[in-house]
């Protein structure tokens, strides 16, 4: 009779979890779809990343990604992420007394939503403000290196218009040369140069604590200060613990607009260790060949960097599967989630 008893009220403590997961999993669709209805696009792109984490890619929440995006892309997508234009200046540079310029208002304002547009993507959080003062300095590296026809994080003193200030924005900044505003993210976000396998310009770009950064720009230069706590303003209040259990995909997971497209994968997880994790990557079921790089860390999150050796394709699903993935609670895990590319 005893046996039973406790037959029968294991059978009930099943049944109560089974529900209580499903009824956590259908709660989190349903704030899920109306962070969508509302327009609230930051909650949503976390809802989506937590989804994600949790219970993998499903169709219903694709249904609910690619209306999402529309909005999204429709909200953020700035055209000088697509075409070349003329930079807009308040004041224009002047070379005789190296006067660094000033850009116009709009400038930032372009940064800004095409910066956030990526971070919504990513599953993280916009960034609340570009900095004016990083910004200022910024604007002195960027044109330092544009008449210098060369970037470098160690400025020389001996390069025409060189100044204090020059110097310690390229030491703290993601630099680009041969990119033209915006679209000098899409190159960052890209990251797919053979001297950077670590990615380490996107992970500045979509770290977690990214706040307030710099931004400084000239027809041939972009510098963008990432680095230090003021940038990383958010670390200093220590809400930023979920990225310790879920982790961030570059491509996105779920849909990712072709616009962003890259063959280099990457997967952040904040203070985890990837250095025995394993890769493989499907296509349709079968694996394909892809190149595993060495984890380096020291630039943003912690994060697992990788190549599709052949090029990425429009409409194809990637199904990215992660083995021994030590997080930071020490716990071995798992990582599986898949991308599908988009127009």
């Amino acid at each position: 009779m005893l046996k039973k008893y406790f037959f029968h009220l294991a059978i009930i403590v099943i049944f109560n979890t089974s529900f209580n997961i499903i009824d956590e999993k259908e709660n989190r669709y349903n704030l899920l779809n109306k962070a969508i209805v509302a327009k609230n696009y930051a909650m949503a792109s976390k809802r989506f990343n937590e989804y994600y984490n949790l219970y993998g890619v499903e169709n219903r929440i694709l249904v609910l990604h690619k209306t999402w995006l529309k909005q999204v892309l429709k909200t953020y997508l700035d055209s000088s992420l697509i075409k070349n234009r003329q930079l807009k200046w308040k004041n224009p540079p002047n070379e005789k007394n190296c006067f660094e310029g000033k850009l116009d208002t709009t400038e930032y304002l372009m940064f800004e939503k095409s910066l956030n547009l990526a971070r919504l993507l990513a599953g993280v959080a916009p960034i609340n403000d570009v900095d004016a003062d990083y910004s200022k300095q910024c604007q002195k590296a960027a044109y330092c290196m544009h008449l210098n026809k060369d970037i470098s994080h160690q400025i020389p003193k001996t390069w025409k218009c060189y100044s204090a200030s020059a110097a310690l924005a390229a030491q703290n900044s993601n630099l680009t040369f041969g990119y033209q505003s915006q679209k000098a993210i899409l190159g960052l976000l890209k990251d797919e140069e053979d001297y950077n396998k670590h990615a380490g310009h996107r992970r500045w770009l979509l770290n977690p604590s990214l706040t307030f950064p710099g931004y400084g720009s000239t027809e041939s230069t972009v510098v963008i200060w990432v680095i230090g706590e003021h940038a990383n303003f958010r670390k200093s209040y220590q809400d930023l613990n979920y990225f310790n259990a879920h982790f961030v995909t570059w491509p996105a997971m779920g849909y990712h607009p072709y616009l962003f497209a890259t063959n280099r994968f990457s997967i952040s997880l904040a203070d985890a260790f990837f250095e025995k994790a394993s890769v493989k990557v499907a296509v349709n079921g079968a694996s394909i060949p892809i190149k595993q790089y060495k984890v380096n860390t020291g630039y943003g999150s912690n994060t697992l960097v990788f190549d599709i050796l052949n090029p990425v394709k429009i409409n194809v699903t990637y199904v990215i599967s992660v083995g021994n993935v030590k997080s930071a609670d020490g716990k071995i895990k798992a990582i599986n989630y898949s991308t599908t590319f988009i127009d």
